[in-house]
């Protein structure tokens, strides 16, 4: 058997996009790692039907927190979601799980996810699986984008602006709060009427200079939902540089003779 690298970073994009892209490499590493965490699930020794044998109320969710520690979050929710949508027809799954679904999938097509489809696992324990899944990722306490601005976020102008980072943009490791905020100076992105998408500035967090797309965040940060730490660090950077003044002067500025 293949040796398969289960904690290859999750490649979000399709096999089309990645080829086009010249990162089909990454696509294919990742896709396989997909189908290993289907095959996890759907095994009889390690899978979700024989896990929950006990019947304890928590063990669904201590079955998704190893396979979050085993494949990651972004893995193990993209091959529940394939599997929900595969089963959209049955009524063992919440309805509120197959809109789940739709938004987890993105423009990940039937043809890719396919592979992830599970034989062994009932529909019943697909909609405990999301359930356990989502509730383990809100615990995160992720910005989602009803913290953002409602007031045509699409047509915002970004620069000078707090925005939020979509976690889909980020790192696996990265995913808080703390490194979704991110200060836009320029670039064509900031303007939602032009036809670039670079977006130039920093995260917050650190300062850290970067280039990002127009697409990798929910909006502008509703100011009512900055955390205070942040508000902080933007007080220090709207703060105005001060020269410096020779050793010999006073507080007035004035040289000492």
């Amino acid at each position: 058997m293949k040796q398969v690298n289960e904690k290859v970073s999750f490649y979000r994009y399709s096999k089309s996009f990645a080829k086009n892209n010249g990162c089909l490499d990454r696509w294919q590493e990742s896709h396989e790692a997909n189908i290993a965490c289907a095959q996890y699930i759907d095994n009889q020794e390690t899978g979700a039907m024989s896990a929950v044998k006990d019947k304890r109320a928590d063990s669904n969710l201590e079955y998704c927190e190893g396979l979050i520690e085993r494949f990651g979050y972004a893995r193990t929710m993209c091959v529940i979601a394939a599997n929900v949508r595969e089963n959209a027809s049955d009524d063992c799954i919440a309805n509120e799980n197959k809109d789940w679904a739709k938004i987890q999938l993105g423009d990940l097509r039937k043809p890719q996810t396919q592979e992830y489809i599970l034989e062994n696992t009932h529909p019943a324990m697909l909609d405990t699986l999301a359930w356990s899944i989502r509730h383990a990722y809100d615990e995160i306490g992720l910005f989602k984008p009803e913290h953002c601005d409602r007031d045509n976020p699409d047509n915002s102008n970004y620069e000078g602006k707090l925005l939020v980072i979509r976690p889909s943009a980020l790192n696996e490791q990265y995913w808080s709060p703390r490194y979704q905020l991110f200060v836009a100076k320029s670039g064509f992105g900031c303007d939602p009427n032009a036809s670039g998408r670079a977006v130039f500035g920093e995260y917050l967090i650190d300062g850290e200079q970067t280039r990002m797309n127009r697409g990798d965040f929910y909006g502008v940060i509703n100011d009512e939902h900055i955390p205070d730490w942040a508000r902080e660090k933007l007080e220090q950077m709207n703060q105005p540089e001060q020269a410096d003044m020779p050793e010999n002067t006073d507080s007035q500025g004035m040289i000492m003779q």
